[in-house]
Protein backbone atom coordinates (compact mmCIF):
# COMPACT_ATOMS: atom_id res chain seq x y z
CA UNK A 1 0.00 0.00 0.00
CA UNK A 2 3.11 2.03 0.99
CA UNK A 3 4.50 1.93 -2.39
CA UNK A 4 0.78 2.61 -3.81
CA UNK A 5 0.47 5.58 -2.15
CA UNK A 6 4.07 6.78 -3.53
CA UNK A 7 3.21 6.09 -6.95
CA UNK A 8 0.25 8.23 -6.82
CA UNK A 9 1.87 11.20 -4.70
CA UNK A 10 4.59 10.81 -7.30
CA UNK A 11 2.16 11.27 -10.03
CA UNK A 12 3.35 8.11 -12.16
CA UNK A 13 1.27 7.23 -14.85
CA UNK A 14 2.13 4.54 -16.72
CA UNK A 15 0.83 0.91 -17.52
CA UNK A 16 0.55 0.36 -13.49
CA UNK A 17 -3.27 0.63 -12.11
CA UNK A 18 -2.16 2.50 -7.96
CA UNK A 19 -5.32 1.95 -6.88
CA UNK A 20 -6.34 -1.12 -8.61
CA UNK A 21 -3.22 -3.06 -7.21
CA UNK A 22 -3.85 -1.95 -4.12
CA UNK A 23 -7.67 -3.37 -3.90
CA UNK A 24 -6.72 -6.70 -4.94
CA UNK A 25 -3.95 -6.91 -2.57
CA UNK A 26 -6.09 -5.47 0.60
CA UNK A 27 -8.59 -7.74 -0.53
CA UNK A 28 -6.42 -11.01 -1.31
CA UNK A 29 -7.68 -10.61 -4.79
CA UNK A 30 -4.09 -11.15 -6.75
CA UNK A 31 -5.53 -13.08 -9.53
CA UNK A 32 -6.63 -9.69 -10.75
CA UNK A 33 -3.13 -8.58 -10.67
CA UNK A 34 -2.30 -11.66 -13.22
CA UNK A 35 -5.22 -10.51 -15.40
CA UNK A 36 -4.65 -6.99 -15.31
CA UNK A 37 -0.69 -7.24 -15.96
CA UNK A 38 -0.01 -10.72 -17.47
CA UNK A 39 2.59 -11.47 -14.59
CA UNK A 40 1.41 -14.76 -13.89
CA UNK A 41 4.06 -17.11 -11.92
CA UNK A 42 4.64 -20.08 -13.68
CA UNK A 43 2.13 -23.36 -13.12
CA UNK A 44 -0.04 -20.26 -11.41
CA UNK A 45 -4.01 -20.68 -12.09
CA UNK A 46 -7.35 -18.91 -11.47
CA UNK A 47 -8.86 -19.69 -8.09
CA UNK A 48 -11.68 -21.84 -8.68
CA UNK A 49 -14.47 -19.47 -8.05
CA UNK A 50 -12.50 -17.02 -10.50
CA UNK A 51 -13.32 -20.05 -13.49
CA UNK A 52 -16.54 -20.29 -12.69
CA UNK A 53 -17.58 -16.43 -12.89
CA UNK A 54 -15.99 -15.87 -16.31
CA UNK A 55 -17.08 -19.19 -17.16
CA UNK A 56 -20.99 -17.97 -16.14
CA UNK A 57 -20.61 -14.53 -17.18
CA UNK A 58 -19.58 -16.22 -20.58
CA UNK A 59 -22.63 -18.24 -20.72
CA UNK A 60 -25.29 -15.27 -19.71
CA UNK A 61 -23.17 -13.16 -22.61
CA UNK A 62 -24.15 -15.85 -25.01
CA UNK A 63 -27.77 -16.10 -23.95
CA UNK A 64 -28.07 -12.29 -23.99
CA UNK A 65 -26.48 -11.57 -27.04
CA UNK A 66 -27.62 -14.21 -28.89
CA UNK A 67 -31.71 -13.34 -27.75
CA UNK A 68 -31.00 -9.99 -28.70
CA UNK A 69 -29.87 -10.73 -32.43
CA UNK A 70 -32.80 -12.52 -33.48
CA UNK A 71 -35.22 -10.69 -35.60
CA UNK A 72 -38.62 -9.35 -34.13
CA UNK A 73 -40.54 -12.86 -35.69
CA UNK A 74 -38.50 -15.16 -33.92
CA UNK A 75 -38.45 -13.12 -31.31
CA UNK A 76 -41.88 -13.60 -30.83
CA UNK A 77 -41.91 -17.34 -31.02
CA UNK A 78 -39.57 -17.55 -28.61
CA UNK A 79 -41.24 -15.31 -25.93
CA UNK A 80 -44.43 -17.65 -26.75
CA UNK A 81 -42.52 -20.53 -26.20
CA UNK A 82 -40.78 -19.19 -22.95
CA UNK A 83 -42.70 -16.02 -21.47
CA UNK A 84 -40.01 -14.90 -19.31
CA UNK A 85 -37.43 -15.47 -21.76
CA UNK A 86 -36.09 -11.78 -21.28
CA UNK A 87 -35.25 -12.18 -17.45
CA UNK A 88 -34.11 -15.83 -18.06
CA UNK A 89 -31.42 -14.67 -20.20
CA UNK A 90 -30.19 -11.21 -17.97
CA UNK A 91 -27.63 -12.37 -15.11
CA UNK A 92 -29.49 -12.85 -11.34
CA UNK A 93 -25.78 -12.05 -10.26
CA UNK A 94 -24.83 -13.50 -6.84
CA UNK A 95 -25.69 -13.77 -3.33
CA UNK A 96 -24.46 -10.57 -1.45
CA UNK A 97 -24.67 -12.34 2.30
CA UNK A 98 -23.02 -15.61 1.03
CA UNK A 99 -21.20 -14.85 -2.00
CA UNK A 100 -19.01 -12.38 -2.08
CA UNK A 101 -15.94 -13.63 -3.48
CA UNK A 102 -17.90 -14.41 -6.54
CA UNK A 103 -19.42 -10.87 -6.90
CA UNK A 104 -15.79 -9.61 -5.83
CA UNK A 105 -14.82 -11.48 -9.10
CA UNK A 106 -17.53 -10.53 -11.61
CA UNK A 107 -17.48 -6.57 -10.08
CA UNK A 108 -13.52 -6.68 -11.05
CA UNK A 109 -13.86 -8.33 -14.41
CA UNK A 110 -16.60 -5.78 -15.49
CA UNK A 111 -15.38 -2.66 -13.57
CA UNK A 112 -11.94 -3.03 -13.68
CA UNK A 113 -10.41 -5.62 -16.06
CA UNK A 114 -12.45 -4.45 -18.82
CA UNK A 115 -13.88 -7.91 -19.67
CA UNK A 116 -17.57 -8.64 -20.29
CA UNK A 117 -18.04 -4.79 -21.64
CA UNK A 118 -22.21 -5.97 -22.05
CA UNK A 119 -22.50 -7.39 -18.36
CA UNK A 120 -21.73 -4.14 -16.77
CA UNK A 121 -24.92 -3.25 -15.64
CA UNK A 122 -25.70 -6.66 -14.00
CA UNK A 123 -22.27 -8.14 -12.69
CA UNK A 124 -23.07 -6.66 -9.26
CA UNK A 125 -26.40 -7.22 -8.66
CA UNK A 126 -27.40 -9.05 -5.79
CA UNK A 127 -29.67 -11.91 -6.37
CA UNK A 128 -30.69 -12.55 -2.42
CA UNK A 129 -29.78 -16.62 -3.22
CA UNK A 130 -27.32 -18.66 -3.59
CA UNK A 131 -26.81 -18.90 -7.27
CA UNK A 132 -22.93 -20.39 -7.55
CA UNK A 133 -24.14 -23.89 -7.65
CA UNK A 134 -27.06 -23.40 -10.03
CA UNK A 135 -24.81 -21.37 -12.31
CA UNK A 136 -22.30 -24.42 -12.60
CA UNK A 137 -24.47 -26.67 -13.46
CA UNK A 138 -26.57 -24.60 -16.44
CA UNK A 139 -23.00 -24.05 -17.57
Amino acid sequence: HMLCDIYKKLGITDSFDPDLIASAVSSDDCWVLDWAYDIKDEGARNPPHVTEVVNTLDMYSFLSQGFERLDAADKAVVVSEIPRIRTAVEFPGYDGNNEGKYRTAAAYMVNDLDRFESMKDVAERNSHTHMAGTYARQY
